[in-house]
């Protein structure tokens, strides 16, 4: 029950008209992170000076939200690290995300094996066209890596969940 509110409690948030940007993103996740460690382990990030001016779609907001958080949650729950980095920043058109820990290292490399949680992560960067990998070295901590466009796809405009978002709009209220 409490997976499914913090799922539903995800797909609200990134469907909320303040939350577009992409400082509205990084903050949102540091602070649903920060909510996950606690005792020796610091959250710490490294966010850009000035944020770009422009909107993520809803589809990004809320892949590069669950992928994050999905990250953070591992290295909470399996990492054994002392520090955990959330970083973010922009590279040419693209953004570049990053979860890096202190921890023991999970052994996941670039393959196609990994629990669910990997899969998952991996299953959102394909739905928005993203890159996402991750490296890791036993005693050395792990880092996953995403690497996105602001609308998804490179040069596809929108993606397909604006649709659905059209369809939405479409039902009448009640009230």
């Amino acid at each position: 029950a409490s997976a499914l509110g913090g799922a539903l409690a995800e797909i609200v948030w990134s469907l909320r008209p303040g939350a577009p940007s992409l400082e509205g993103l990084a903050y949102h996740v540091a602070e649903r992170g920060r909510r996950l460690f606690g005792g020796d382990t610091v959250l710490r990030t490294e966010f850009p000076e000035s944020w770009p001016a422009g909107q993520l779609s809803p589809a990004v907001r809320r892949a590069v939200s669950g992928i994050a958080l999905e990250a953070l949650h591992n290295a909470a729950r399996h990492a054994g690290a002392r520090e955990v980095v959330l970083g973010l920043r922009v590279e040419s058109r693209r953004f570049r995300l990053w979860v890096r820990d202190d921890g023991r290292g999970a052994g996941v490399g670039n393959s196609n094996r990994g629990g669910f949680g990997l899969v998952s992560m991996r299953k959102r960067a394909a739905e928005i066209g993203a890159e996402i990998s991750w490296e890791s070295v036993p005693g050395g901590g792990t880092t996953v890596l995403l690497l996105f466009y602001p609308t998804g796809r490179a040069g596809s405009g929108r993606p397909p969940t604006h649709i659905i978002m059209r369809l939405v709009r479409r039902l009448p209220r009640r009230g």
